[in-house]
């Protein structure tokens, strides 16, 4: 057994430099253009083609897991988006070994890994982890396609497979592929090579050293044979997606009321208009999702409700208050993912001889995408806490920039649950940085359900950072290179199931306007929280119960009293349920004039009691000393 197992591994590193044993095809170049590589081309590439290293058809390598061997050889190649992406379909080129065929309709399992950059190499591996995604499946899987003349190309639906488009921010990841396939029955799958010559050389891993090589850490291919790329193509939204908003058209609004809203929401729904954007450049949260239609393209049906920011596919850019939705004609708890507030990290700032941080300032990334740039303590001793907004491995970053008496300043970061996990300036030294490989979060699960939290109460004020806030990106390509974006909030303050003034809505005699916040300038190349730019804070509408709000960022601004339609050529919006709340009195009911009479002789012999038992104790005490 162990002698076959030696041949066929022998048979396998002559195979790697050999050509691939497939029918001659013209090679595919690279377009330059809009639908380039994303390399040259536009960063987004073609609204489906996100990423495309065709195989040169010509040379084929190692990625696989031996069964019954414990052991593997994996392959891995880099990609790099400066934009966020949207993955649906991943495509992997192969081939077989010899005279095997079908090798992957035989695997055990297919197994799939993203993991992000950490200087040149893949920043984990298939036994060791570290990975920011995976999946396996068997290849009879659904979400799984098997093609090609030898059934040696794969091609997996992320949508199918976990419900959601896999959502990447900006930044470097490499993709490793390889079937679980048994070598003394089926032989060997092999990775085909690429015609393209991309970022850095594809790297291989031998953990177990059955080559021989040494290659028991990621090393490059060329190490061993003269070639630079592996062969897949990352695809995602289906081309004329545009990205939509998710309130309800046509459909329930306001359980308690029976209100139907009528949001311009739904492209094929004409009752109330839509918002559509083609997003280049800004977007609230994480990322974004491109969709079909409005509520994730499953208008004009909503069940669920905001199945997009509430379905928990990693995009939403809500801090707080924490949202609901509407789950079979009945208010609920949102269930958000990762990148909204279900799970946050937290970097504080602090100053040891309290003066602030005297021009220096942090950058603060998870996974490559900036979440906070020259984030400071302007003033103070401090803490000054902010929010980082992570998911389970979500990689942290930081970067510390000196300014005056840099020895003062220290940050410190928690976890969700509070506790320090990284502490830097502390003992009256510079802080130093946190690079990458060194932080990731942990104990966020993908999704989790919210207990929802108000925004306040009818008439108050919200406050915009302890009582509402949001996360947002502004990279808008223009000329100038990069442009201010604008942000718009409506909120349905008489729940009539419209955003639209209402001259009846009013506290004290005063309308209070449902386009709360008009025309927001959001500087170029920010990144962080909208409150960190001091948005007036707005009052609140007299009514206890929800309200449908609708955020918005766009690349020109729109009239006072929007209804929340129109067609933008940058920008995204994100559709929220929230609640204004009037908890009832502390304390319990308060008693009626007439009863509180009755009581009154009892109050003063109540007082009197008291003021004898504490002069009496008063007393003692002055007698012991």
């Amino acid at each position: 057994m162990k002698a076959r197992f030696l041949w066929a591994t022998a048979i396998a590193l002559v195979l790697i430099s050999l050509p691939a044993l497939v029918l001659a095809q013209p090679p595919i170049v690279p377009s330059t253009g809009p639908s380039g590589d994303g390399v040259d081309g536009s960063p987004l590439g073609s609204p489906d083609v996100l990423w495309d290293q065709p195989s040169d058809n010509f040379t084929a390598l190692a990625s696989q897991y031996f069964l019954g061997y414990g052991c593997g050889v994996y392959s891995a190649d880099d990609f790099r988006n400066i934009v966020p992406w949207n993955i649906q379909f991943i495509f992997v080129d192969g081939d077989p070994e010899g005279a095997y065929t079908d090798s992957l309709l035989y695997a055990y399992s297919l197994n799939w890994f993203i993991y992000p950059d950490a200087a040149g190499v893949p920043a984990g591996d298939p036994d060791t982890g570290g990975h920011l995604w995976s999946h396996s499946c068997p290849p009879s899987a659904p979400e799984v396609t098997i093609s090609g003349p030898y059934n040696c190309e794969v091609t997996l639906d992320i949508v199918q497979a976990q419900g959601c488009l896999l959502h990447l921010p900006p930044g470097t990841y490499w993709l490793c592929f390889y079937p679980s396939l048994d070598v003394d029955l089926y032989g060997q799958w092999f990775w085909d090579t690429a015609v393209t010559t991309n970022l850095a050389v594809a790297q291989v891993i031998d953990p177990c050293d059955v080559f021989a090589y040494g290659w028991t850490s990621w090393t490059p291919w060329t190490d061993y044979t003269p070639v630079h790329d592996l062969a897949f193509r990352l695809e995602s939204y289906p081309e004329g997606w545009l990205e939509y908003g998710d309130a309800p058209e046509g459909a329930l609004a306001y359980p308690s009321t029976g209100v139907t809203g009528a949001f311009p929401t739904c492209k094929n729904v004409t009752s109330a208009g839509w918002i559509q954007h083609d997003n280049f450049g800004t977007w609230f949260g994480p990322g974004f999702d491109m969709e079909s239609d409005g509520n994730h393209g499953l208008c004009p049906g909503f069940a669920p409700y905001d199945n997009d920011e509430c379905f928990g596919d990693g995009d939403a850019g809500l801090i707080l208050p924490q949202p609901y939705t509407i789950q079979g004609g009945v208010v609920a708890p949102c269930i958000m993912s990762s990148g909204g507030s279900s799970c946050e990290y937290e970097i504080c700032l602090e100053d040891s001889y309290g003066d602030g941080w005297n021009g220096g300032y942090v950058d603060v990334y998870v996974n490559g995408n900036p979440v906070y740039t020259g984030l400071t303590l302007a003033s103070g001793s401090g803490p000054e806490c902010h929010p980082i907004p992570v998911g389970d491995g979500d990689e942290i970053t930081v970067y510390w920039t000196a300014g005056g008496w840099s020895y003062e300043n220290e940050y410190y970061i928690y976890d969700s649950q509070g506790f320090l996990v990284r502490s830097e300036g502390t003992g009256g030294l510079d802080p130093g940085d946190v690079l990458p490989g060194e932080l990731y979060a942990a104990g966020c699960p993908d999704c989790v359900p919210l207990g929802g939290t108000p925004l306040g109460n009818p008439c108050g004020w919200a406050q915009w950072g302890s009582d509402i806030d949001i996360l947002i990106h502004n990279w808008m390509p223009g000329h100038p290179e990069y442009i201010p974006g604008y942000v718009n909030v409506l909120i349905d303050w008489n729940q009539d199931g419209q955003w639209q003034n209402n001259p009846g809505t009013t506290c004290d005699g005063t309308m209070v306007p449902e386009h709360v916040l008009v025309n927001f300038v959001i500087p170029p190349q920010y990144d962080g929280t909208l409150s960190a730019l001091g948005p007036p804070d707005f009052q609140i509408g007299p009514n206890d119960g929800y309200v449908w709000v609708r955020f918005s960022i766009t690349e020109e601004p729109v009239l006072h009293d929007w209804n929340g339609e129109g067609e933008f050529e940058d920008g995204e919006t994100e559709d929220y349920l929230l609640r204004v709340y009037q908890p009832p009195p502390v304390g319990g009911e308060a008693y009626p004039v007439s009863k509180a009479s009755l009581l009154a002789p009892w109050i003063a012999v109540g007082v009197v009691l008291a003021g004898g038992i504490s002069w009496y104790i008063l007393r003692r005490r002055s007698a012991r000393i």
